[in-house]
């Protein structure tokens, strides 16, 4: 909304009823015929309605067009009202939200406006507090609904800084928090951590809260805690105090327990070690690259088949939440879209509007493509907004995914329609040029990535090796005619398989141009105990 529309609703909300386009006017400084103009507008959103032949209009809250809504609750403030009937979600923001001087926008597709919203679908900002897989399942269950409405109620520490509650909600005094800047307290926030950074923490949370696989689901549901955390891993909001982690209404760190089916070679979900996986790539973009990380580590009791990765929550300091969107949902796009990148570049130019914030995405985007990461581009890049200014948040969720004979073996969608493999510098440039960032620039961040994760890639994979030495990971062969199941091969360490991917990539880039164009010295490593291993069918 426009100042005079301001000017004119608050007005409104401090006379309530009797009121006047005379007064108005006077009021707000414009002409009659402006006013009226803008009474018409609010009229037609049901913010203000006529109650006499005279001329008089009375303020209206939109909730009581609304028969079943939830309180939409941000930073612990009413923003608006979250509507579903017939098949359709509706939602309006809140007259007094509207007014206020430092009001900011749910998404760039929610703008401050009198108007109400409507969609066939939950909105994008919203879905993308919605678990995935198993947590989905029971959530289901839990509340005995597949519809997202009915969910978003009994999410838990959600990613952000929202809140849903079917009633009005009232917080002390000291829950109405004043503004925290990001970058004063970035330091402290993301923390420090060396790889291997294993954890002597203890983990207080009983074992059918940690292992829902173990269960049937609807057992798994009754004590199942729901958390407004996206993703496919099952995952639990945990604080720290001393050396126990535990759950609590206030939480900073996100615990991704292991999956007893992905750590078992015989499941169809294999999958293992992603928590050494992941530990091992966050740290490298953390130290190596510069990036910003949350502090990460892994932890393992002496019950446990493999290591859980725990990370700090950088949408929490001190109780403060910060409002972080994923890329995907901040540009109105759910699970089910379909666009070109092309598009989703030029939205991003839009709304990330600082060079410096755009280079520091196409650096995370680079970063993902070498280390041939699957994980969806949109979903786990966020955009946090520091009061009015909007930052690509801290990375995250970032794995070496090719490894695992389950995956896809693409890095992801850029303009080429080529196999990822086949991705060249020309095609990145389009990325480049559509978010106005200096191709030299670019060129000199990106040689830098490319030379840490050629030259120092290989450091952390050593380190794995030798203090991680048990970590195995099985192959699978084909079904023969006989028994119509694969067989598992012998198993390569984790190191072995990292390296192995390594050197494909390195491979791949060489013939594509990348270290060239970049001037960034190849490494030709030869692995022969690797490859005798694998030709061997071993």
């Amino acid at each position: 909304m426009n100042k005079t529309k301001i000017a004119i609703l608050k007005f409104c909300l401090e006379k309530k009823q009797h009121i006047t386009v005379v007064d108005i006017a006077q009021v707000v400084n414009r002409s009659l015929v402006t006013v009226q103009a803008y009474l018409r507008d609010f009229k037609k959103a049901g913010r203000i309605a006529q109650f006499s032949t005279h001329g008089q209009y009375q303020v209206m809250t939109p909730k009581i067009y609304f028969e079943n809504f939830l309180w939409v609750y941000k930073k612990n403030k009413l923003v608006g009202y979250l509507d579903f009937k017939g098949g359709v979600y509706r939602f309006a923001y809140r007259n007094h939200y509207l007014c206020e001087a430092m009001a900011l926008p749910l998404s760039p597709q929610m703008a401050l406006t009198e108007k109400i919203f409507y969609s066939q679908k939950i909105f994008p900002v919203f879905e993308q507090l919605i678990p995935e897989g198993q947590d989905r399942k029971m959530l289901e269950i839990k509340t005995g609904s597949s519809t997202d409405f009915d969910w978003l109620p009994l999410l838990q520490h959600v990613y952000g800084d929202l809140q849903f509650s079917k009633t009005s909600l009232t917080f002390e005094e000291n829950e109405d928090f004043h503004p925290i800047r990001y970058t004063t307290i970035k330091k402290a926030l993301l923390g420090e951590n060396t790889f291997p950074n294993i954890l002597e923490w203890e983990i207080e949370v009983d074992e059918k809260t940690l292992f829902p696989e173990n269960q049937a689901l609807d057992e798994a549901a009754h004590s199942f805690t729901p958390l407004g955390l996206s993703g496919w891993q099952h995952k639990l909001s945990l604080v720290l105090e001393g050396n126990r982690l535990r759950q609590d209404k206030l939480a900073d760190y996100v615990l991704k327990p292991y999956n007893p089916l992905g750590a078992d070679p015989h499941c169809d979900e294999y999958c293992p070690h992603l928590a050494l996986n992941e530990h091992l790539l966050m740290t490298f973009a953390k130290n190596e690259l510069g990036f910003d990380v949350p502090f990460n580590g892994i932890i393992k009791r002496p019950i446990d088949r493999e290591y859980h990765y725990v990370v700090k929550r950088f949408d929490r300091y001190k109780g403060y939440s910060f409002s972080c969107h994923e890329l995907a949902r901040v540009m109105g796009l759910n699970s089910k879209s379909q666009t070109s990148f092309e598009k989703l570049f030029k939205r991003f130019k839009i709304y990330i509007k600082h060079p410096k914030e755009r280079l520091r995405l196409l650096q995370y985007y680079f970063y993902s493509l070498l280390v041939a990461s699957e994980e969806w581009f949109l979903k786990n890049f966020s955009v946090m907004a520091d009061e009015k200014t909007i930052r690509v948040a801290p990375l995250y969720n970032i794995l070496m995914t090719g490894i695992y004979d389950n995956a896809f073996g693409y890095e992801g969608q850029l303009p080429s329609d080529e196999q990822a493999s086949q991705i060249r510098l020309h095609d990145f440039y389009v990325l480049v040029d559509l978010m106005k960032v200096n191709r030299k620039r670019f060129n000199k961040a990106a040689s830098l990535i490319l030379f840490n994760y050629t030259h120092r890639l290989p450091e952390y994979i050593d380190k794995l090796e030798k203090v991680f030495s048990e970590a195995s990971v099985y192959n699978k062969s084909e079904a023969d005619l006989f028994s119509q199941e694969p067989h598992l091969s012998q198993s390569l360490s984790l190191a072995e398989t990292l390296r192995k991917s390594h050197q494909i990539r390195m491979t791949e880039l060489e013939k594509n141009g990348w270290y060239t164009q970049l001037d960034v010295p190849p490494i030709h490593v030869d692995y022969p105990v690797l490859q005798l291993r694998l030709f061997d069918g071993v």
